[in-house]
């Protein structure tokens, strides 16, 4: 009776410290995602016109701790935290998806007052949809950009083209 009672708080133990992680992984990866609209008229919960949505994810340490060994986290952001470390640089993951035919150039991307080049991109161009892409597609791209070129302690604008968003990383 005392190895099933044994066993059994085992397996619950193992069971709740899984959900805490996930848990903590959730909160980590939505206070360091931010999210832009190309095109689109925020009105409320709700987004009118867009023709892409653009997720910011900023790969700190916190977050790059969360991503090994963690069943939670999503293949593309394990890829691509990988990316992570580079000295005098930050990492952000861009997931985006077209909910219209639309011209994608990662170019147009800015982080702080970086202008995305292509020397920034570690993603593979092979992987990377640009020009002319139809409503639909979804893709990720990693981005390591001078952290000099972030404000310390206030906003942070992000955005493609003349479409932005301002957001504060965690601490």
């Amino acid at each position: 009776m005392k190895g099933r009672l044994l066993i059994f708080t085992l397996i619950a133990s193992c069971l709740f410290v899984g959900r805490g992680e996930a848990a903590s992984f959730k909160e980590l990866l939505e206070a360091r995602t931010a999210t832009c609209w190309v095109e689109g008229q925020v009105l409320g919960d709700m987004v009118i016109g867009a023709r892409a949505r653009l997720s910011f994810v900023l790969v700190d340490a916190a977050l790059a701790k969360s991503l090994s060994g963690n069943p939670e986290v999503p293949d593309w952001l394990v890829w691509h935290g990988q990316h992570y470390g580079a000295k005098g640089k930050t990492l952000l993951v861009i997931r985006f998806k077209a909910l219209k035919p639309w011209n994608f150039e990662p170019t147009s991307l800015y982080v702080g007052d970086h202008q995305v080049t292509k020397e920034d991109i570690r993603t593979r161009v092979h992987f990377l949809p640009q020009g002319d892409l139809p409503s639909g597609t979804e893709a990720t791209l990693a981005v390591l950009v001078p952290t000099k070129a972030l404000p310390s302690g206030g906003p942070i604008p992000l955005g493609y083209g003349e479409f932005g968003v301002e957001w504060t990383a965690p601490r």
